[in-house]
């Protein structure tokens, strides 16, 4: 009996030393900073012991669900499905409408197009509980109510359509996007995967219920301190009072230590259920496993690094006199002082040179990779995309950079920044900012409806802070375009010149003047000349034959450089190549003559220019189409709206029942007094019968499949001409289109 007790004694001091001991640690570690990783796990475990929460009815999602893929079709949609969704619910005043599209969000104010979120080279597996960590800096508390489809969902179809009554929005945080997993990512979360659209629905609902982003309760915390009583219980004996409280404190100082690294590293780690095995798992699991998959990672990155660095090499040595002479041509056209060709690919978020005409290679190449230096090291910190590189040194005053926009080393795009004055950007006063004012804003005004008007000023900040990172994560690319100078001008390869919008229209006329904002006949020559190794005569003429006596024309949307691949026998045996300058549309192009009197018959177009125009027209979204033309290429003219709306119905026909990817070949030919258009696509067919019924004398349409070949035949009808159509088990349908012509002159 009296071992027993002095046993008991004998302990005492050891267990107090040891507690004592982690109470010091502890409190030191929220003295030094060194607990925020762990706050973070007990974070995840109070939401994890906190369970699901109601749904906040102030937060509805509008989502592209089967019937809307069913109505519009596969996205991506056309700019005009948004804009009759985003008019059907601003009309009885919204709170906010945000639209989420893999990656791109729109406030409601003013349009801000931001990316898709940028993807985590470690720790993505292991992507968020109910934390989401987001840029390695900022992390935002996700109040997950549930599964995806607890979130009031409506059909963004019906909302377009209007079956929607628009009181059902009013004063609601409208959530629009892409929720149908084939068209969206999804992330990993507690209660299961979920979209981008849901992640942003379930943060405002947190913010509407009442989720407090701070720090968990205290008592969770203290709860800390009893795994480390229990570890001193194992290791504390008779008269081993040092070694009770010395283990179990540098054990605690380890997980701390480890724990706050893997944070500062930006490791994103799924909360644990209790707290012992929050410690568990930083200590010894997530320790291990970590270390695998970051080398798993790593040697991924290295094989990609080392194939796309040989690819690039092989690029670079047969293409370098191509960029040379491109970034030349873009300098003299455009009346640039020096032209840096850059190549932006879209797994990238810099810029790779190529071609320097009037400009220092050494001016550019290593400011754009190197993160570590000012100011790039601090915007990558920030979460911020990195500033555009410095335009030259200080002698220099270089004022167009030419960035081809590239998808598998295929040129999809120009950007052609014009800088004003040699300026640098200031990122912290342009739209990266203003949206995140926006965002605070919103989420100040729902806690505070929610509180009486009383908002907790922690609450607050802490909301904005959270919020603002989420947005920051959305937003690398897009926002970097707001983010260029004064001028910003697309020429894009496929032909469409036209600038990004009417704020930069605006800009571009309020910086430089109106005569910044046209483009005149002797740059348009010359492109065409160099573009197509044409003698200066025929770029003239072919110039000529679209804009007539004008001299300048304005880069408004319709103004086209259409390149045609056209079948003629060159010198070389093979096809020739050429661009052809088209404006289709009246009041696109500034003209001197007005518009054709009725008397004067119908309107007569270029068969060719309307031909591209047609194939990249809504109806054919997502076609491709080829073009085969006679030799030699007469510039044949007919009926343009009689054209227009049989090509219209007969595209939207195929598209809709053909297999995707499939070409559609068009060929076009004059005959006697007439142009005859086949379009031929081998994956859509229609049974024998149908067509027999169609194309009967009287014979009227009456099923989903051929309604839009009877639209074409009308319209072919009314103006002269004719539609026929055959069928073959090998070739799928062939159409002929016939419609009266006026022929030109060959060339």
């Amino acid at each position: 009996m009296r071992k027993t007790v002095t046993s008991t004694h004998s302990r005492s001091p050891a267990i107090g030393l040891s507690l004592l001991m982690c109470l010091v640690v502890a409190m030191a570690a929220d003295l030094f900073g060194w607990s925020a990783a762990l706050d973070a796990e007990l974070g995840a475990v109070w939401f994890t012991l906190r369970g699901e929460r109601r749904s906040a009815h102030r937060v509805v999602l509008v989502a592209a669900d089967p019937e809307t893929v069913a109505t519009w079709g596969p996205p991506p949609w056309p700019a005009e499905r948004e804009d009759e969704v985003r008019t059907q619910v601003q009309r009885h005043g919204p709170m906010q409408v945000v639209l989420v599209e893999p990656g791109r969000v729109f406030s409601s104010a003013k349009i801000e197009p931001l990316p898709p979120p940028p993807m985590s080279s470690v720790g993505l597996t292991a992507l968020p509980g109910a934390w989401v960590g987001l840029d390695g800096v900022d992390r935002v508390a996700i109040n997950y109510i549930g599964a995806p489809q607890r979130v009031p969902t409506v059909s963004m179809a019906g909302v377009a359509k209007g079956a929607i009554p628009t009181a059902f929005f009013a004063d609601r945080v409208v959530v629009v996007g892409l929720t149908d997993p084939r068209f969206a990512n999804r992330w990993p979360t507690p209660v299961g995967w979920a979209t981008p659209a849901h992640l942003v629905a379930h943060a405002l609902s947190g913010l509407d219920d009442g989720v407090a982003l701070h720090a968990p309760p205290f008592w969770l915390r203290w709860l800390l301190l009893l795994p480390f009583a229990a570890l001193a219980l194992l290791v504390g004996g008779r008269g081993r009072a040092l070694r009770a409280w010395v283990v179990p404190s540098l054990i605690a100082g380890v997980v701390i230590a480890l724990d706050g690294a893997s944070f500062a590293h930006g490791v994103v780690r799924l909360g644990a259920a209790t707290t012992l095995f929050a410690l568990l798992n930083a200590a010894i699991v997530n320790v291990n496993r970590r270390y695998r998959l970051l080398k798993l990672t790593l040697a991924v990155i290295r094989q990609v690094t080392a194939a796309r660095r040989r690819d690039e090499a092989d690029h670079q040595r047969d293409d370098s006199m191509r960029w040379q002479r491109l970034a030349g041509l873009c300098r003299d056209a455009f009346g640039a002082n020096g032209a840096a060709l850059g190549v932006l690919a879209a797994d990238q978020k810099t810029i790779e040179y190529r071609g320097f005409v009037g400009i220092a290679p050494e001016a550019l190449i290593g400011r754009a990779h190197d993160r570590t230096l000012p100011p790039y090291a601090a915007a990558f910190a920030r979460g911020r995309p990195m500033p555009t590189v410095r335009m030259g040194s200080a002698d220099q005053d270089v004022r167009t950079l030419l960035i081809p926009l590239m998808d598998h080393d295929v040129p999809v795009g120009v950007w052609l920044l014009n800088i004003t004055e040699g300026k640098l950007l200031a990122p912290e006063s342009r739209a990266l900012e203003r949206m995140q004012e926006r965002i605070g804003r919103l989420v100040a005004r729902m806690i505070r409806a929610r509180v009486g008007g009383a908002g907790s000023p922690l609450d607050v900040s802490e909301a904005q802070r959270g919020v603002g990172a989420l947005a920051r994560h959305l937003s690398l690319l897009q926002s970097a375009c707001e983010q260029m100078p004064d001028g910003l001008l697309i020429a894009d390869l496929w032909g469409e010149i036209r600038l990004i919008n009417d704020q930069m229209r605006a800009r571009v006329s309020e910086a430089a003047g109106e005569a910044a904002a046209r483009i005149t006949r002797q740059g348009i020559v010359e492109t065409l000349a160099a573009l197509c190794g044409w003698p200066p005569m025929r770029a003239h003429s072919e110039v000529a034959a679209v804009l007539g006596e004008r001299d300048e024309v304005r880069p408004v949307p319709g103004l086209r450089l259409r390149r045609l691949d056209v079948v003629e026998e060159g010198p070389s045996g093979g096809p020739a190549t050429f661009f052809l300058l088209t404006a289709f549309a009246a009041g696109v192009v500034e003209a001197t003559a007005g518009p054709v009197p009725d008397d004067e018959g119908p309107v007569r177009i270029d068969v060719r220019a309307l031909l591209l125009r047609t194939g990249r027209g809504a109806g054919a979204e997502g076609m491709r189409i080829e073009y085969e033309f006679s030799d030699p290429t007469p510039r044949v003219e007919c009926d343009a709206a009689a054209l227009e709306a049989a090509l219209d119905a007969l595209f939207a026909e195929i598209a809709r029942y053909s297999a995707v990817g499939a070409i559609t070949t068009v060929s076009v030919t004059a005959g006697e007094g007439e142009v005859q258009v086949l379009l031929m696509n081998d994956s859509y067919a229609v049974p024998r019968e149908a067509l027999t019924d169609l194309f009967s004398d009287g014979g009227r349409s009456r099923g989903a499949v051929t309604e839009r070949v009877q639209i074409a035949r009308d319209a072919a009808t009314r103006a002269g001409g004719r539609l026929d159509a055959t069928s073959d088990p090998r070739s799928g349908v062939v159409f002929h289109l016939a419609l009266p012509a006026v022929e030109a002159e060959a060339r």
